[in-house]
């Protein structure tokens, strides 16, 4: 379900002009405006604690964004806060369409939900253009404050849906931007949905979910499981 990282070589060597990452070490930032939420969530496997993370999409002091993280965990990023991003392969690659700093870097299959991002702007859709950076994520999960009914249509699989794993998603809300996850035991595809419709998402995009979920505010890690290496990230940085 879940590919684990082989090599990142391909894509370090592609955005290399485009994303050069240090390693994160905080210190004197304003997160004043990045809000935490933290709920506990009950599950018949036992409980599972879900975290959101909030930023309003016209705070000039943040910048969201999509990098590559070049080997980098995400509690290393140089950002204020960062979540795990798309599906890889295993040669290390996005599977889905990347594009950062309006540069291509692979084109996916076509027609794969995608994340938006450009300054204040921020849409969850298909074929998406003109944007900053996209990234891709399946399946949409809430579209316009309704549930998708078919979840297959939107490029997982019956195990996909029904596979009880830590999850993570990004959701627009009220003019916000949410980076939310569920760690261990985790939930299905719908018990998530569930969920983030719950907390108000008016569109959720579905990310990696299983072992690639890794969450961290001001370089603390949110998730309670080893954090993994994945080639893509969506992070808020410092506007």
């Amino acid at each position: 379900m879940w590919l684990r990282i082989v090599s990142v070589a391909a894509l370090v060597t592609a955005i290399a002009a485009t994303a050069a990452l240090v390693v994160h070490r905080g210190g004197g930032h304003d997160l004043s405006g990045i809000h935490v939420t933290r709920t506990t969530v009950a599950t018949p496997a036992g409980p599972a604690q879900l975290v959101r993370l909030a930023v309003r999409l016209d705070d000039r002091r943040y910048r969201p964004a999509v990098v590559a993280t070049s080997g980098v965990a995400v509690s290393k990023l140089d950002a204020l806060a960062a979540m795990n991003g798309d599906f890889y392969r295993s040669d290390g690659t996005s599977s889905g369409r990347l594009v950062i700093d309006h540069q291509q870097l692979t084109a996916g299959a076509g027609g794969e939900p995608n994340l938006g991002l450009d300054g204040g702007r921020a849409t969850i859709g298909t074929n998406l253009q003109g944007y900053r950076d996209i990234v891709s994520g399946k399946p949409i999960l809430i579209a316009a404050g309704t549930p998708m009914a078919r979840l297959r249509r939107g490029g997982v699989t019956r195990f996909q849906i029904f596979t009880r794993a830590p999850r993570a998603a990004v959701a627009l809300a009220h003019g916000e931007l949410w980076l939310v996850t569920v760690g261990a035991p985790g939930l299905t595809l719908r018990e998530w949905q569930r969920q983030l419709l719950h907390l108000g998402a008016r569109w959720a995009l579905n990310m990696d979910g299983g072992p690639s979920v890794s969450l961290a505010l001001d370089g603390q890690r949110l998730v309670d499981q080893p954090e993994p290496v994945v080639p893509v990230a969506i992070t808020i940085a410092a506007g």
